[in-house]
């Protein structure tokens, strides 16, 4: 059994390594797959455009460079496809951004 004591607010991202207090014991954070909406575009500013938009519906958003991921919705989907970006249903990690006042464990 592990026990974790970790301040509040702290969140453990794919691979994260946590040490024991020996320095002994070593452990990756590994990411569960879930299901997910990627989403990509014919250019970035459609997809800044994009994550604009799934911004001002407080949506939990995955954002890098080249695609956007989000958790499955029927109405978003359908969204994103109107403004001509290609969305995918797919089974991955899902590491949305945590917000400017999130604590991180590194």
């Amino acid at each position: 059994m592990v026990c974790l004591r970790l301040p509040r607010g702290t969140i453990l991202k794919d691979g994260d390594i946590l040490e024991d207090e020996t320095n002994n014991t070593l452990i990756q954070i590994i990411a569960k797959p879930e299901p997910v909406l990627t989403v990509t575009a014919q250019n970035q500013l459609d997809l800044i455009k994009a994550a604009y938009h799934l911004g001002n519906r407080h949506v939990q958003l995955q954002i890098t460079a080249d695609y956007l991921r989000l958790s499955p919705d029927s109405v978003l989907h359908k969204m994103l496809e109107k403004l001509g970006l290609i969305v995918k249903q797919e089974i991955s990690p899902f590491h949305p951004e945590t917000g400017a006042y999130t604590q991180h464990f590194h």
